[in-house]
């Protein structure tokens, strides 16, 4: 039934977007700091990514995702630069509080480095798509990738809509220091991916 199917790669996208990384901090900093549309708009970087990932595991492409498993070690190295680079301008960034914050392309390329900072999201998709097992005879790859990407979509809505409303409570100084802790945290998971870079060399 292929309604079925839309639903199950629906969730696939819905889950895939629920793990708590560095994407998920870059989202939480920004729609703390700049509202929801400034978060929001930040996320869809990590959509964008998961969507990638999810047409890799249905299509099956194993050359791709041979490609980037035999070379995983460049990706984390280099993913864990990129974040260490994100989590350093989260830190030190000084926090002007706006009733709109700016939305621009760059936040949602910070999440999409993020989200491509680790090669073993690919995995993730791949795991979802089998657990789930997508039958594409009953639904069209061309309804699977899109229901994905809407269900990535719908969980980051719910994301920066929650905890932009958090943000009316807290005061400018407090924003400042959780900028300053969740930039730390990225940090430290930037330096996680390059040790693990550094160890399957």
């Amino acid at each position: 039934m292929m309604l079925l199917e839309l639903l199950k790669a629906f969730t696939i996208g819905v889950c895939a977007s629920v793990p708590i990384g560095p994407t998920a901090i870059l989202v939480l900093q920004k729609t703390l700091t700049g509202g929801r549309k400034v978060g929001f708009t930040t996320a869809l970087g990590a959509t964008v990514i998961d969507t990638t990932y999810s047409a890799i595991a249905v299509f099956a492409v194993s050359a791709v995702s041979d490609f980037i498993f035999s070379h995983q070690n460049v990706f984390l190295l280099i993913g864990g630069l990129i974040v260490c680079g994100v989590g350093v301008s989260m830190a030190v960034k000084r926090i002007c509080m706006d009733k709109c914050g700016n939305v621009s392309a760059g936040n949602t390329l910070q999440a999409m480095l993020c989200a491509m900072s680790n090669p073993g999201a690919i995995a993730v998709m791949l795991a979802l798509v089998a657990l789930f097992k997508i039958d594409v005879q009953q639904a069209p790859v061309w309804a699977v990738i899109p229901s994905v990407a809407l269900g990535s979509v719908s969980y980051w809505l719910l994301f920066t809509a929650v905890f932009s409303r958090v943000r009316r409570a807290i005061r400018e100084e407090t924003l400042q220091r959780v900028n300053r802790v969740a930039g730390i945290i990225v940090i430290l998971l930037g330096i996680v991916l390059i040790v693990r870079g550094i160890v399957t060399l």
